[in-house]
């Protein structure tokens, strides 16, 4: 086939695309009668031609959470020639049944059966593929452990596989802030009610029928405090070994999942790529911070591979390409692009050179030092200037600054000033040998650059409570007194130290609000020597990425942050709060108005840090014509020596009528946390 002719098709096949067929509400029928309501949209050809489908599936409501999202997603797929759906899951948006909890087994029987059901019909050409971001994105993780046979492809955004160990709940062993954001959060997003322009007269009922199946998950998680059946049984991490489907993973490296890209291209078995970004938790287009990127252009280069058969140079480039950061996020001023350039990795793990510091006195050295016995300050609370676990889109009150305030309450080691660029890729690997005088205790450990003008900017951390040093299967106390050789990986990172610079590791018994604080107040000691180092993985002699394989990048600007709050102090009580002020947002195409707000605080107090306290309230409402519905969530969490107090309000009104209130309260026994 001559050129000219290859052209020629190619405009025909677009001319097409274009013309898009969209169905709105769409349904897709269950085996046990349920309909979950859905938005399709199909090819101008696919009636004539059969096509592949990519699946989205989630809980957040095709008529309003994600509306505009959803459209952005089916019009440039569907363009490109595949049929998009969006489906919502059982109990939430239109579709009928009732949710409680995330990620219930039901759901995930359900996402089998819809995959199923989409390959048999007249428009797919019995291929399908599934795609999403953080929910959507652990779907696609279940989707390809559970590998029915017309899944040809998952593309899997911030996710995680394994919901104690990298999820937003437990943070090595601790207790989470985020455990109480998202509890809030989840409970008004399963308890708002269904559409009346679409379900009728009967909204009301299931709007009630909803609510009262919401669980009070807030008490939910902080019940289970290690890895037991409750989290295995929805973890699809741990039959990555098993899985052959291919996975594009797309991640950020101030993502709190961006620790899964490692986990998924080491482990699981089929084709694998990644593209790790460094922006937050959002699609690479929405990324904050930039550089953006054009990523529907490169997830269409994948459906054709993998839906549509179209060979193509994709599998044959290299399996990873990550962002190297020159600098922190809050260093390039906020709204700014992050400095830096692209690489790319031919395999994983990287084949790279290692460099090893060793911990000495104050010092990192490139050889082992004398063991000496160091304590750990304890000076009150570290952690507030690395406030959020992962959430740079919300603003700049969630990203991490100047850790120099932190630093001088840790105990620090520091590098000779670099005599040239060191650019590192990876999780940094952390090996400690400490001691603590109590039975519960904590390791909050910060990686900053230090540069020329003394200030410490943050480039990764981790935590671990000692008493899952061994694993999180089975805690085990620690001894007061004695000697423990513990390994701590920190978060994934790709990252340039400029010369001139100094690498700093600091150790901290807190990192708080990240993570809960111990039962007690605790005197760790660390010891140097052979069994205390940092390890990093060295990207060398690296070129930025070349044309063909870089990003597109999107010229359009990140989103400006606000400006960072300061945690305020009265007397010894520290509290740091974060908020969104409620706003509203008309919906295109459903003549409803949307509005939003949530509210965070946590406190505790400098002189007793153990006496701590997180709420948050979630608020949500919709607006139909002479109808607004209001659902809020508070979810609150009372720390003592002994146990978590945990205090929870569901509240739905109808034009500011009370419909509905469920509160509960859960004194929950702290087990080795």
């Amino acid at each position: 086939m001559t050129k000219q002719n290859t052209d020629r098709e190619l405009l025909l096949r677009e001319a097409d695309n274009a013309r898009i067929r969209r169905v709105e509400p769409f349904w897709v029928p269950l085996d046990d009668g349920t309909r979950l309501s859905a938005r399709l949209w199909l090819p101008g050809h696919a009636a004539a031609r059969p096509v592949g489908v990519v699946l989205e599936y989630l809980p957040y409501r095709t008529r309003d959470l994600t509306r505009s999202l959803d459209d952005e997603t089916g019009d440039r797929l569907s363009a490109g020639g595949f049929a998009f759906i969006r489906v919502d899951i059982r109990g939430t948006g239109e579709s009928a049944g009732v949710a409680g909890d995330e990620f219930e087994e039901s759901q995930t029987d359900d996402l089998v059966e819809i995959i199923e059901w989409l390959a048999r019909q007249p428009w797919c050409n019995g291929s399908v593929g599934v795609r999403g971001y953080s929910w959507g994105g652990n779907v696609g993780l279940y989707a390809a452990a559970r590998n029915p046979a017309p899944l040809k492809a998952v593309v899997v955004c911030c996710a995680c596989g394994d919901r104690f160990a990298r999820d937003l709940h437990w943070h090595g062993g601790s207790l989470g802030l985020t455990n109480v954001q998202w509890a809030a959060a989840l409970r008004t997003v399963l308890g708002m009610p269904p559409d009346p322009a679409v379900v009728g007269e009967r909204w009301r009922d299931m709007w009630r029928e909803r609510l009262a199946a919401v669980d009070a998950v807030g008490a939910l998680w902080v019940t289970h405090q290690r890895a037991d059946d409750y989290w295995a049984t929805s973890s699809p991490g741990a039959a990555y070994g098993a899985i052959d489907c291919p996975i594009y993973f797309v991640g950020g490296q101030l993502d709190g999942w961006v620790d899964e890209a490692d986990s998924v291209l080491r482990n699981t078995g089929g084709p694998c790529k990644a593209i790790i970004g460094p922006w937050g938790h959002s699609f690479p287009q929405h990324g904050v911070p930039g550089p953006r990127m054009d990523w529907l252009a490169e997830e269409l280069r994948w459906w054709r591979h993998w839906l549509a058969g179209d060979e193509s140079e994709l599998m044959r480039e290299p399996v990873l390409r990550v962002y190297v950061q020159d600098g922190a996020a809050a260093q390039s001023g906020l709204g700014s692009d992050v400095p830096g350039h692209w690489a790319s990795v031919d395999s994983w793990p990287s084949a790279g050179a290692g460099l090893t510091y060793h911990f000495d006195v104050d010092r990192l050295v490139p050889e082992t030092a004398d063991p000496v016995r160091l304590p750990v300050p304890d000076k009150g609370v570290v952690g507030l200037r690395w406030p959020e676990w992962g959430a740079p889109d919300k603003g700049a009150a969630h990203v991490a600054g100047d850790q120099s305030d932190d630093d001088e309450k840790s105990l620090t080691f520091d590098s000779e000033p670099l005599g040239n660029d060191v650019v590192f890729i990876g999780r940094p690997r952390v090996r400690l040998r400490v001691s603590a005088d109590q039975p519960v205790a904590m390791l909050g450990v910060r990686l900053t650059e230090v540069t020329a003008d003394g200030r410490s900017w943050p480039v990764s951390f981790g935590v671990l409570n000692l008493t899952h040093r061994d694993g999180s299967e089975r805690p085990a106390p620690l001894v007061p007194g004695e000697f423990y050789d513990v390994g701590l990986d920190l978060r994934f990172v790709a990252r340039r130290i400029r010369t001139g610079s100094r690498i700093r590791v600091a150790v901290s018994s807190t990192f708080w609000p990240v993570a809960a604080l111990p039962p007690h107040r605790v005197a760790l000691t660390l010891e140097t020597g052979p069994t205390s180092s940092l390890s990093l993985t060295l990207l060398d002699n690296v070129p930025p990425a070349q044309a063909a394989t870089a990003p597109a990048l999107r010229t359009d600007a990140a989103p400006d942050w606000t400006a960072v709050p300061e945690p305020r102090a009265a007397d010894s009580r520290v509290a740091l709060v974060t908020e969104t002020a409620y706003t509203e947002e008309p919906i295109d195409g459903v003549d409803v108005v949307a509005g939003y707000a949530d509210r965070c605080v946590a406190e505790t107090d400098s002189v007793h840090p153990t006496r701590a306290r997180w709420q948050t309230q979630v608020t949500r409402t919709l607006n139909r014509h002479t109808t607004r519905v209001e659902v809020s969530a508070t979810c609150a969490v009372t720390f003592d020596a002994e146990q978590y107090l945990v205090e929870e309000v569901l509240r739905a009104t109808e034009n500011g009528e009370n419909f509905y209130e469920h509160r509960s309260v859960a004194e929950i026994p702290r087990e080795l946390t």
